[in-house]
């Protein structure tokens, strides 16, 4: 299973390709992969937006366990989103990125006392 924060599961098929690759090369039998992007925000949803992931990741996983195998439905829910559509790739670029620095990366920052050097460069060189 393959998760990222990426909205765009595409961003996880070389990946996918990798392990299918190092299953061979391991002698492994290679069972598939399961790709969801978007799941960086999962943590911050409520469970009435989060449900639909995290119950289908529990399907997947109660499924794999009784036959060793996904469940080919489950994943093509969860790697449903390949590429974002034209008008969810504006509302991403403007909207959407203002929102999860807002809800999400300040709020980290603040809880892990960060915030105040949000704009450090520590490896940046010196002027000379």
């Amino acid at each position: 299973i393959i998760q990222c924060g990426f909205p765009e599961s595409l961003h996880l098929r070389a990946l996918e390709s990798y392990l299918e690759k190092l299953s061979r090369r391991l002698g492994c039998r290679y069972v598939g992969t399961a790709l969801r992007g978007g799941g960086e925000g999962i943590q911050s949803q409520p469970r009435f937006i989060a449900g639909g992931f995290l119950d289908a990741m529990s399907e997947l996983g109660r499924e794999f366990g009784r036959t060793g195998k996904f469940n080919q439905d489950v994943v093509a829910r969860l790697g449903r989103v390949e590429r974002l559509s034209p008008l969810r790739l504006l509302f991403t670029r403007t909207i959407g990125s203002w929102m999860a620095k807002k809800a999400m990366w300040d709020r980290m920052m603040k809880e892990n006392h960060a915030y105040e050097r949000r704009l450090a460069r520590p490896y940046e060189q010196p002027p000379a």
